[in-house]
């Protein structure tokens, strides 16, 4: 797959905002994005401001995820 420079600016733009708010690592940012953007996708997720309230619980299934 081809990504515009722009998407994947803005995708690494998300990534390090959700590695600030929740104090992680950038890998475990890595992964939360991908969870949204996985959840977008399968339209299970809409994007407006109950996001931010999400990220732990997203941030908690990785870390479930890689022990």
């Amino acid at each position: 797959m081809k990504y515009s420079i722009e998407l994947l600016n803005e995708t690494t733009k998300l990534t390090l905002i959700i590695q600030d708010q929740l104090d992680c690592s950038f890998n475990e940012a890595c992964e939360v994005t991908k969870i949204i953007f996985r959840q977008v996708r399968n339209k299970e997720l809409v994007i407006d401001n109950s996001l931010k309230s999400l990220l732990p619980n997203f941030l908690q299934q990785v870390r479930n995820t890689t022990k």
